[in-house]
């Protein structure tokens, strides 16, 4: 399980809700989950989230309202809040500056969701630390992690296939003195075989 920073989304809209919590979690985010506002003020008081993606509207209160309690909750930290919103939302700047101005929204989102655009604002409020240097792995992983060879044309193919067919046949043998047999009866005399 992800153990890098810790980001809140609320968003009663599951696609929406599950599509930044997995593209988050695959970048080494830990996210915990709400879809109302209830349970995201209970989360965001039991995880003490380092960054805030909320949805303007919540079934049972908006994240403005959300924003403002966490604010008043947890004086002593700055989480960094982004709103997401519906692309009707985004169009009124009034809604815009009041939820700037009371939410303290660092940013906003439009929905549908841009990944790389949740990604990047995360990233610019909330940076990863560099990764730990991983331990070399023993000399079977590192076989398995071993590239493959490229891929042969079907005239060095065939070369390599005769080649290997020839390196795997029987080496010749040195050759055998031949030692005179008589000739069986009925021969004629002075004949004889070579074995």
């Amino acid at each position: 399980m992800p153990s890098g920073p810790r980001i809140l989304v609320i968003d009663d809209d599951p696609y929406t809700r599950d599509l930044a919590a997995t593209a988050l979690r695959g970048r080494g985010y830990e996210v915990v989950a709400a879809a109302r506002f209830q349970q995201g003020l209970e989360a965001a008081r039991a995880q003490r989230p380092h960054l805030l993606l909320c949805d303007v509207v919540l079934p049972d209160g908006s994240g403005v309202d959300l924003a403002r309690a966490l604010h008043h909750e947890l004086p002593e930290r700055e989480v960094p809040i982004v709103v997401l919103m519906s692309a009707f939302s985004r169009g009124r700047l009034a809604d815009q500056r009041r939820m700037k101005e009371e939410a303290k929204a660092v940013a906003f989102l439009t929905k549908p969701l841009s990944l790389p655009a949740v990604l990047d604002l995360v990233q610019q409020h909330l940076p990863l630390s560099p990764p730990a240097a991983e331990p070399p792995p023993d000399a079977e992983t590192a076989q398995l992690m071993a590239p493959a060879p490229p891929p042969q044309a079907p005239a060095e193919a065939a070369a390599v296939g005769a080649s290997a067919a020839l390196a795997a046949a029987p080496a010749p043998q040195p050759a055998r003195a031949s030692a005179p047999v008589r000739a069986p009866a009925g021969a004629p005399p002075g004949s004889s075989l070579l074995v």
